[in-house]
């Protein structure tokens, strides 16, 4: 178990809760990946294939119920779950029953998004920026492998960032100084939005940073139970 760090900490309201044992995390590392190498033999450079580790995180929130599954190989995230599901939680049924955040980055291809983040911010967030946008190629190619031929989905990946002190917005960056006009040519992997908390009576204004990667990753800085439930809205 480890410490919950979104409860808010207030010595004068503290009423003796344990903020802690909230968030459970399961690593389980198996030998199911290949690892590639070089190395000189006889003065002759070799290429060599072995069994290599990896592994699967898994991040359980008794409260709410939602679990988060890590894992190198996207396509086996859902039977991780279910294996979770069955082993650590001792539940069973489909598992389409458990609910799945799933998110669909292909609105942040378009300024349309700056509109859309100022017209449909919940109550409590001041305002939403677009920090950074990561896009990609996808593409298959084929090699060999062992002698035979594997073909490998592949990704060839762009960045695109904005300093925080930059007065232009995301698209403006990515057209002046990448040469970008339009992102919907390219799938949209992962978006970090700056959050601008509002003013409260027990708190003062504040940033917090939201990391959003499809389909199911989702990772901020909340620091209070009402942040993260501003950032899920």
């Amino acid at each position: 178990t480890r410490r919950e760090l979104s409860h808010e900490q207030d010595d004068e309201d503290d009423d003796g809760d344990d903020p802690s044992a909230l968030l459970y995390t399961i690593t389980a590392t198996f030998n199911g990946s290949t690892a590639h190498y070089q190395q000189v033999e006889n003065g002759q450079v070799n290429d060599h294939e072995v069994d290599a580790a990896m592994s699967a995180c898994f991040s359980w929130e008794p409260k709410t119920g939602a679990l988060s599954v890590f894992c190198k190989e996207r396509e086996a995230r859902r039977e991780l779950a279910t294996i979770f599901r069955d082993v650590a939680l001792a539940h069973d049924g489909d598992i389409a029953d458990m609910p799945m955040r799933q998110f669909d980055l292909l609105g942040f291809s378009t300024s349309k998004m700056l509109d859309r983040l100022k017209k449909d911010r919940v109550a409590g967030v001041d305002d939403i920026s677009i920090l950074q946008v990561t896009v990609a190629k996808p593409f298959e190619q084929k090699s060999e492998v062992s002698g035979r031929d594997v073909v490998r989905p592949l990704a060839s990946k762009m960045q695109i960032s904005r300093d925080r002190r930059d007065g232009r917005n995301i698209y403006q960056v990515a057209y002046e100084d990448y040469g970008v006009e339009d992102l919907s040519q390219y799938a949209l992997m992962q978006v970090k939005l700056v959050m601008r908390m509002s003013k409260t009576q027990h708190r003062k204004a504040h940033n917090v940073a939201v990391q959003v990667t499809a389909p199911n990753g989702l990772n901020d800085r909340s620091r209070t139970d009402d942040d993260r439930k501003r950032v899920l809205e």
